[in-house]
């Protein structure tokens, strides 16, 4: 049996590969292990990287959209989306914040329900697309897992996947087995 296999009725990660393959247990993917996720599908496909502009993508579609269907200004719209595209990808605490808040303070100095609409319809459009991209992302790693059982084992053992048997019981790597 392999050291990270400790706890887990599995002696092999082939034989973990083959349970998984008929069924007997699901894979669940840790929300918490994202940029080993992306990282993993990225080096198995090319078109996962380009998956990561997608809320980029959606935010500016609905905002394009808004334009024409609510007779919006172009001012408005393109201050929220820099703060929001801001806010959402660059995770620097005090520059996002003070980006955020000087944008944001501009648009709703200028009108405030357009900067509500803007907002929401950008932010709507982010979550649309992230939820697009993890679930494409997730599929890249399904489908690769259940044909590569040196990905399996790198993923299991780093924590980015789970096992679930059908009691609803999570399979996992004890920590007693990382060293």
């Amino acid at each position: 049996m392999e050291n990270s296999l400790v706890g887990t009725p599995f002696e092999s990660f082939l034989e973990m590969q083959r349970s998984i393959k008929a069924g007997e247990v699901r894979v669940i993917f840790s929300s918490y292990a994202r940029s080993r996720m992306n990282d993993a599908a990225c080096y198995l496909s090319k078109n996962a990287r380009l998956l990561m502009f997608l809320p980029y993508l959606c935010s500016i579609g609905f905002l394009s959209v808004a334009i024409f269907v609510l007779k919006l200004s172009w001012v408005y719209i393109s201050f929220f989306l820099l703060s929001i595209i801001v806010t959402v990808f660059y995770h620097e605490g005090l520059i996002s914040l003070s980006v955020v808040l000087v944008l944001s303070s501009i648009c709703l100095f200028v009108s405030a329900p357009n900067w509500m609409l803007c907002m929401f319809i950008s932010v709507l459009g982010a979550m649309i697309g992230v939820n697009v991209w993890w679930s494409k992302v997730r599929k890249i790693l399904y489908s690769s897992v259940l044909f590569d059982a040196n990905l399996l084992q790198e993923l299991f053992e780093s924590g980015v996947l789970a096992l679930k048997d059908p009691q609803g019981n999570f399979i996992m790597r004890h920590i007693e087995s990382v060293r």
